[in-house]
C-alpha cells in the first residue's frame, strides 16, 4: 500500500539520517566536516586517533589505538560503524560481549581471536589469526583479541548494531565519550545563547 511504499522511500533515501546530518551540522557550526568527512581518498595516517584502553586491577593501560571511519555522526546512516583497529604488540584486549553482528579484517600482524560461548559452563575457543583472514562475529558473542606477534595487530571492524551508541568500543575508549554527546553538549550552549540574545532583547 501507500504506507509500504512511503517507509520504503524514507529508508531508500535515507530521509532520516539526513534530518540527522542537518540538526548535527546546525548545533556543531560544522556542516562542512560533517558531509565531507572521509568523502575523498586519504592516507588512513591522517585518520583521528582514540586510545583503546583496558582496565586491569583498578588501573588503565592503553594498549592500542581506534580509528573511526564510517560513523552515524557524518555519514548516512543508522546501524553501521566501521573502524580500524591497531593492537600494540604484546597487549590483549579482554573478552567483551558484542553489541552487534561485527566483521572482521586483519590488515597487518599476527594474534589471537577468542571467543568465550556461554552455556552450562563457559567454552573458550581460541585461535590464531593472520594478516588477510576475515571472520563474522555473531551478536552477543563475547570476543577478545591478543597481538601476539612482533609487530601491532592491525584489523578493519564493520558493525552493523541496532544502536550505534552502545557501540563497544566506546567501553574500551579512556575519554568514555562519543563525539554524539559532544555534538549535543555544543548545540545546548547555541540554545542558552540564543535564548539569552532574545530575553536581552525584550527586556531593554
Amino acid at each position: 500500500g501507500l504506507s509500504t511504499a512511503l517507509s520504503y522511500e524514507i529508508r531508500r533515501r535515507r530521509w532520516l539520517e539526513r534530518a540527522r546530518l542537518a540538526i548535527y551540522s546546525w548545533f556543531g557550526d560544522s556542516s562542512a566536516l560533517i558531509y565531507e568527512k572521509h568523502r575523498k581518498p586519504a592516507p588512513v595516517v591522517d585518520i583521528g586517533k582514540k586510545p583503546l584502553v583496558i582496565n586491569e586491577n583498578g588501573r588503565e593501560t592503553t594498549c592500542g589505538v581506534s580509528q573511526e571511519i564510517v560513523s552515524s555522526d557524518w555519514c548516512l546512516t543508522s546501524t553501521m560503524s566501521v573502524e580500524l583497529l591497531t593492537l600494540s604488540s604484546g597487549t590483549e584486549l579482554v573478552a567483551q560481549e558484542s553489541m552487534g553482528l561485527e566483521f572482521y579484517y586483519v590488515v597487518k600482524g599476527s594474534g589471537s581471536y577468542r571467543k568465550e560461548v556461554e552455556e552450562e559452563q563457559r567454552t573458550v575457543d581460541e585461535m590464531r589469526i593472520s594478516a588477510g583472514d576475515c571472520f563474522v562475529v555473531d551478536p552477543f558473542c563475547r570476543r577478545g583479541f591478543a597481538a601476539s606477534g612482533l609487530s601491532d595487530l592491525v584489523m578493519l571492524r564493520a558493525v552493523d548494531v541496532a544502536n550505534t551508541e552502545v557501540n563497544d568500543t566506546v567501553r574500551w575508549d579512556a575519554h568514555g565519550s562519543t563525539s554524539t554527546a559532544a555534538v549535543v553538549r555544543t548545540g545546548l550552549k547555541k540554545v542558552e545563547a540564543m535564548v539569552a540574545r532574545y530575553n536581552d532583547r525584550h527586556a531593554s
